[in-house]
C-alpha cells in the first residue's frame, strides 16, 4: 500500500525525475515550502518566498510536463485553502483548466466554499470528488474535505462513523506529523468534541507528535 508522505526538496531533481513525481509529492515539497516561509517569516525574512518560489517554477513548468501549471495551480490552490486564504486559492484556481481539476482542485473549490460558508457550493465540489481511499494519492486531503463539512452541515455521527472506518483501513498509510495525519486527527478530535466525546477528543489530540 502506498504511504503518503511529504518530501524534503525537489531541488535535487532533474526536469526528468520531476516529471514522474506524483501529485502527492509536489503537494508534500509545497507544504514544506509554505513551512519554510514561516519559518523566515518568523525570523524577519520576506513572508512566503520559498513557497512563492515553488509555485512559480510549477505554473511555469520548470520541473517538467508532469508538474505542469495545471496540477502545479491546483496543488497551489489547495495549499492556500487549507490555510484558510480564499481568495489566494481562487486565484490559483483560476489558472487551472477544468478538466485539469483533479482531486487537489475539487477539494480546494470545496473549502474555498466552507470558508465562505457556502453549503451547497461546497456540496457540489465533494459530489464529484469520487472514493479516493484506493486509489487516490491525495485520499487523506479529501477525507479532510468530507469531514470538514461533516462538522460543519452534515451528519457528525455519520461523518465520525466514516472516518472512523478509514483510520481502521487505511491509517497505516499516514506518516507520524505529516500534515495528512495532523489534518485528520484534527478532525477526529473536533467531531468529538461536536458529540460531546472530550476524553476521546484529548485521545485523539495525545496522537499528535
Amino acid at each position: 500500500k502506498q504511504r503518503w508522505v511529504e518530501v524534503g526538496s525537489l531541488g535535487a531533481r532533474d526536469t526528468g525525475e520531476a516529471a514522474e513525481l506524483r501529485a502527492d509529492e509536489l503537494l508534500g515539497a509545497l507544504l514544506l515550502a509554505r513551512d519554510r516561509a514561516q519559518d523566515d517569516e518568523g525570523a524577519g525574512d520576506r513572508g512566503d518566498g520559498p513557497l512563492d518560489d515553488l509555485q512559480l517554477a510549477l505554473r511555469r513548468g520548470d520541473l517538467g510536463a508532469g508538474a505542469g501549471a495545471g496540477l502545479g495551480g491546483a496543488l497551489s490552490a489547495l495549499v492556500r485553502a487549507l490555510e484558510g486564504e480564499t481568495d489566494h486559492a481562487a486565484t490559483w484556481l483560476g489558472l487551472v483548466p477544468d478538466a485539469a481539476l483533479g482531486s487537489a482542485g475539487l477539494v480546494a473549490h470545496a473549502l474555498i466554499a466552507m470558508g465562505r460558508v457556502e453549503p451547497k457550493d461546497a456540496a457540489h465540489w465533494l459530489a464529484l470528488l469520487a472514493d479516493p481511499s484506493v486509489h487516490d494519492e491525495l485520499w487523506p486531503f479529501v477525507v479532510h474535505a468530507h469531514n470538514r463539512y461533516g462538522l460543519y452541515w452534515g451528519d457528525p455521527v455519520e461523518t465520525d462513523s466514516a472516518l472512523d472506518r478509514t483510520w481502521a483501513e487505511h491509517g497505516e498509510q499516514l506518516v507520524a506529523g505529516s500534515t495528512a495525519q495532523v489534518l485528520l486527527t484534527s478532525d477526529a478530535a473536533d467531531l468529538a468534541l461536536l458529540l460531546g466525546q472530550l476524553s476521546r477528543a484529548e485521545a485523539a489530540l495525545d496522537g499528535v507528535p
